[in-house]
């Protein structure tokens, strides 16, 4: 096991994770606040059940979590495929990539 194995954890995310994929993409959007976005989960509802979004889009999501907050999601990353008749066996597209994690007093968040 390696270090990084040994501070974080990588999962595949299930529907049960939606409260902590939606505290990671709500946090990522009140960096944004002072700009006037605003999170609103109408318009985010593929948060609600995210696994079974993904699976339905022919995708997968994965969470990162803390070894010392294994609560916590600090990084989700999710694809789906391109193009089904074409790119089936060759890529897939990032969908989404959200990453929130405060190192002493900085808090880094992004959002593709």
């Amino acid at each position: 096991m390696n270090k990084l194995d040994q501070k974080f954890k990588q999962n595949t995310l299930t529907d049960n994770d939606a409260s902590f994929l939606i505290d990671l993409v709500k946090s990522c959007y009140e960096e944004y606040a002072d700009r006037g976005v605003i999170f609103d989960i109408r318009e985010e509802s593929d948060l609600l059940k995210p696994a079974s979004y993904f699976k339905l889009h022919d995708g997968q999501i994965f969470g990162v979590s803390a070894s010392i907050e294994p609560d916590r999601l600090i990084a989700v990353c999710g694809f789906t495929q391109s193009d089904p008749d074409y790119l089936k066996a060759h890529s897939m597209e990032l969908k989404n990539f959200m990453l929130a994690l405060t190192i002493g007093d900085v808090a880094l968040h992004n959002i593709l």
